[in-house]
């Protein structure tokens, strides 16, 4: 919402800092969580829409004040080290190599651009019509456009264990299929190679997860969905494998 100078940020001057002031409307809709969003194709066309939406108009965007951070300076990439205990040094080395193959990677202004780095079931609400408001743009950074469909998709599918491949397989299948047909809407076209490059991203994703996990969970009394979790994203990490590469 704009300011009664028709400003969308304001600038208030302190004694010693200065802040800036802004205003949000209240997100329509509701939350959808688990198990709900599981299985749910017409959610995943509506996030291939709003996703595709977002890349369409981050091609055009040109900041003019202050540029958000890339891909590399996230957060959890620069601090693992700190927040890992030491045991876990095989999940550095991991980090280290992808980020290697992730550098490779070809940029241009049709693959790479302002992203919103965690588009996930907790940021967005749902209305009735199915519309979604996307909101929680504190993890948007400059990255590959595939990042955002992976982070995604990881969701959808972390929580099905080693002993849920099918059940695994099904769901990236049909968010696959109903994602693309939602992000190409309006002759809007997929990121080149987005199908074998999710794979990358959803292994960094995985590293971030842990990472956060242990940043800001207590782990010393884990419960067993998480204690299993840890455990079999600690192997894929360190063999260097996706949620998806067994498909």
């Amino acid at each position: 919402m704009s300011s009664i100078n028709g400003e969308y940020c304001e600038l208030v001057q302190g004694n010693k800092i200065d802040f800036y002031v802004t205003s949000f409307k209240h997100a329509p809709g509701r939350k959808i969580g688990y198990p709900e969003c599981l299985g749910n194709s017409i959610l995943y066309e509506e996030c291939g829409r709003i996703t595709g939406r977002l890349h369409e108009l981050a091609k055009l965007y040109n900041p003019t004040i202050a540029k958000r951070h890339t891909w590399e300076f996230n957060e959890y990439l620069l601090r693992a080290e700190d927040y890992l205990p030491s045991e876990l040094q095989p999940i550095l080395i991991a980090l280290d190599e992808l980020k290697v193959q992730l550098a490779s990677l070809p940029v241009n202004a049709d693959n790479f651009g302002l992203i919103h780095g965690d588009i996930n079931v907790g940021n967005f609400t749902i209305d009735e019509a199915g519309g979604l408001t996307l909101f929680d743009f504190d993890e948007c950074q400059y990255s590959w456009y595939v990042e955002d469909i992976a982070i995604q998709l990881y969701y959808l599918l972390y929580v099905f264990g080693e002993d849920s491949k099918f059940e695994r397989k099904d769901q990236y299948e049909l968010f696959i299929k109903h994602f693309e047909l939602g992000y190409t809407e309006d002759g809007r076209r997929m990121p080149d190679n987005w199908k074998d490059l999710l794979k990358l991203f959803l292994r960094l994703r995985e590293i971030i997860v842990v990472v956060g996990m242990h940043r800001s969970w207590n782990l010393s009394k884990p419960d067993d969905w998480t204690r299993d979790f840890l455990q079999d994203s600690r192997m894929r990490i360190t063999k260097g494998i996706s949620l998806i590469d067994e498909f």
